[in-house]
Formats: structure tokens, C-alpha cells, sequence
């Protein structure tokens, strides 16, 4: 899952829904000079500042995959968003 925020940061990993907000859990660590950071956490109240989350059809499960298009119309008409591995399989605005 890949999380853009409104001040244009991307976060991206796996999403675990907490009661208290969303955690997105990297797949590799990142070491910067002072820390290993594994996971970025959104909290409730941090919700406004999401622009857009973002599902990726190549990195879903066969069966996410099959659910992919359930309940939502296609984003973009064959043809316009690439190929299937980098057209979202669903995007949700807020705010714009």
C-alpha cells in the first residue's frame, strides 16, 4: 500500500489497521545515521494530511487480485495507465 500525504511525503509497505491509526510496515528497514526505522505510523487525527492511497495491481495476492475491480469501476480505460503492473488497482482521493 503506498500512502501520499497532502505536504507530498510518500510512505509505502504493509498496512496494519490499529484502533488509534495505520501503520505501514516496511518490507526492508531503513538506517539512517542514528536509527533502523521498520514502519511508518499514522495516527487518527493525521488522517486529514492523507491525499491519496494507492494499491498496486503487481503487488497484490492471486486472490486481492481477483478482488481488485469488486465494487469499484475501473480508475483508467485500458490503454491509458501503463501496464498492468504499474496501473492502481484503486485510488482514493481526499480532498482534491
Amino acid at each position: 500500500m503506498t500512502i501520499e500525504r497532502t505536504d507530498n511525503k510518500i510512505v509505502w509497505g504493509v498496512l496494519e489497521i490499529e484502533s488509534t491509526g495505520l501503520e505501514l510496515i516496511y518490507r526492508d528497514g531503513v538506517q539512517d545515521d542514528q536509527h533502523m526505522e521498520s514502519s511508518y505510523i499514522l495516527y487518527g487525527e493525521e488522517y486529514a494530511s492523507i491525499q491519496a492511497i494507492y494499491r498496486f495491481v503487481d503487488q497484490l495476492t492471486p486472490e486481492n487480485k481477483q478482488n481488485a475491480g469488486t465494487g469499484h469501476p475501473p480508475i483508467l480505460p485500458p490503454g491509458l495507465g501503463g501496464t498492468q503492473q504499474t496501473q492502481p488497482a484503486q485510488v482514493h482521493r481526499h480532498g482534491r
